[in-house]
């Protein structure tokens, strides 16, 4: 279906219309909350607000920029909101976070050996250096960091989503490279270094 016969389905309230738009767009959108919460539940969550918010608000769409863009920036948008949330509740909870790698660490030295549960262990140390480092970027780096580096994205695409120039993403994504670095030198020497 065309963009412009899927947004003229979605502005009469078609309901084959949203199948269409949720079947076309829901991976590209899980991809971007992805990025941002590193938790696939939440992710989920978050793309199905997405959806609802867009098929409540269709009609806010003035077709300035293509559909994608307009999905993206509602999925940044909700993705940066529940990180903020999250961060103003300090609703981390470490015990259950700690208890719960310890099942799967043994669940892995039942089902793979001792091998096979250290690998994951490595894996589950880098994969948690990662969300931190990108957790301490200012929100516009890790905005412009998670649609170019997760979501491949070309710098014009970035510089429509999150409406400012290219040159501007391209400093973002230099000086969020650069922080991640810094931020992961810590981590990479004391890692390889033990």
């Amino acid at each position: 279906m065309h963009e412009n016969d899927l947004i003229a389905g979605l502005l009469k309230g078609n309901e084959k219309s949203f199948e269409q738009l949720v079947g076309q767009y829901q991976e590209m959108i899980g991809s971007v909350c992805m990025g941002f919460v590193q938790n696939q539940t939440e992710a989920e969550e978050l793309t199905q607000d997405v959806f609802v918010e867009v098929f409540q608000s269709i009609q806010k769409f003035k077709g300035n920029s293509k559909l994608s863009t307009w999905l993206y920036r509602i999925a940044v948008n909700k993705s940066i909101n529940l990180v903020n949330h999250k961060k103003r509740k300090r609703q981390i909870n470490k015990v259950s976070i700690f208890f719960g790698f310890r099942e799967e660490k043994e669940k892995d030295f039942k089902d793979h050996g001792y091998r096979s549960a250290e690998q994951n262990m490595e894996n589950e140390e880098v994969k948690k250096a990662l969300e931190q480092a990108l957790a301490k970027l200012p929100e516009n780096q890790r905005t412009a960091f998670v649609l170019r580096k997760y979501e491949e994205l070309s710098y014009t695409e970035m510089s429509e989503i999150m409406e400012v120039s290219v040159s501007a993403i391209e400093s973002l994504i230099h000086r969020a490279s650069k922080n991640m670095k810094k931020h992961l030198k810590y981590f990479y020497s004391n890692y390889y270094l033990t």
